[in-house]
């Protein structure tokens, strides 16, 4: 293991999935819950969109979960990244692409929603290990948002080892400015 600490973006549904022991609907909470057991080694960091806030504050959630969900984010290693310039466009593009190239699945097609988009575009810029969802919708985009950016969506598992980037060199030009939050 190369000692690197792997960074995941983790989709409102996944937060509110553990927040609400969603067990019998989703059995990836115990992966959540190891996953959130290596954060608090410092194994893993993981990001979010200001997005997140909106949707998971949305639910009816009891005191001790949205404290919780406020703590979390405010751990060194965790981070809510702003919807900023880089971000807003690249949600934009995606959004663009799948209401030109909708996504077909049997008898239905369908685009990104702009939270969706967000969060996608948020994983990309900041260049995340994996994007974990539990979102059907978002998982059917498979390893390439838009035809154009590599993004590993997956469920929520564990472990994984570090692997190469698949950042290819058009993408890292277009995102290589500071990329790290504060």
């Amino acid at each position: 293991m190369s000692g690197r600490t792997l960074r995941y973006y983790w989709d409102s549904c996944v937060i509110l999935a553990h927040l609400k022991n969603e067990v019998q609907k989703h059995p990836e909470v115990p992966i959540i819950k190891r996953l959130l057991e290596a954060n608090a080694a410092w194994e893993n960091s993981i990001l979010g969109s200001q997005i997140v806030k909106t949707e998971v504050l949305n639910f009816e959630l009891n005191e001790e979960a949205i404290s919780s969900f406020n703590a979390f984010y405010s751990q060194g290693q965790n981070n809510i990244a702003d919807v900023d310039g880089r971000v807003a466009a690249l949600a934009g593009e995606i959004r663009h692409y799948y209401r030109v190239h909708p996504i077909i699945k049997g008898n239905s097609r369908r685009g990104v929603q702009t939270p969706d988009a967000i969060h996608l575009a948020t994983a990309i810029v900041y260049k995340v290990d994996e994007f974990h969802t539990l979102d059907i919708g978002i998982l059917d985009l498979g390893d390439r948002v838009a035809d154009k950016y590599d993004l590993n969506i997956c469920k929520p598992n564990f472990p994984i080892t570090p692997r190469e980037s698949k950042v290819d060199d058009g993408q890292r030009e277009l995102f290589d400015e500071d990329d790290r939050l504060s």
